[in-house]
């Protein structure tokens, strides 16, 4: 699955692979189709996958969908049932929900994963759903995950898969976890880690 990295330069960030396109660091996405800092919300990350781009909106709880060839309206809005929710596990937690996402990234099998920071967990979804049918952190979708141990995170913030999709690292507070897949399964703990000489301080 081709992506294509994000670029920081002063207060713009923007898509490697594109022409004359950037998003201001720190803009929000509060409607369907603009881009503004006025609420000082985040948007904290960028995938660019195929013809499709995942716009991690922090503080609007959800992510947007765009085709490369037109980023005025998304296509696909994850965590929220519609394009004008915002609200943080909404209705509740679930399979479906997020909360303060921060970073996405498309497997070898072009799924969608998310870490879903503020739930302390990592969201896989199958192809053509908005519903998570793999999480890692917690054990099930309906609870939350906070600790340093082999299979809970603290502040998840990151992630990223090696060629072949063999393992999973995730960025997690002063650490990085890996993960052994492809045959990964809910609240599967963690192989192996850098950042502390064991999983952390409440292992």
């Amino acid at each position: 699955v081709p992506c294509y990295s994000v670029e920081q330069s002063g207060s713009n960030v923007y898509f490697g692979g594109f022409k004359h396109m950037y998003v201001s660091e720190g803009g929000n996405f509060n409607n369907m189709n603009q881009v503004s800092q006025t609420f000082g919300y985040y948007v904290s990350g960028i995938t660019v996958s195929g013809d499709n781009v995942y716009v991690s909106d922090l503080n609007n709880n959800r992510v947007l969908v765009y085709k490369t060839s037109d980023l005025n309206s998304p296509i696909n809005v994850y965590g929220q049932p519609d394009y004008t929710s915002i609200s943080p596990n909404n209705p509740n937690l679930s399979a479906s929900s997020l909360y303060e996402p921060r970073r996405t990234a498309i497997d070898c099998s072009g799924r969608l994963w998310v870490v879903d920071s503020a739930n302390g967990r990592v969201l896989r979804y199958p192809t053509n759903s908005k519903t998570a049918d793999l999480v890692l952190g917690p054990s099930d979708f309906t609870s939350n995950s906070t600790g340093y141990t082999r299979s809970s995170f603290l502040e998840p913030f990151s992630l990223a898969f090696n060629g072949d999709c063999s393992l999973l690292f995730v960025g997690d507070k002063n650490r990085i976890l890996r993960f052994r897949g492809p045959n990964f399964s809910n609240g599967q703990e963690a192989e192996g880690i850098l950042g502390f000489s064991d999983y952390g301080p409440n292992t």
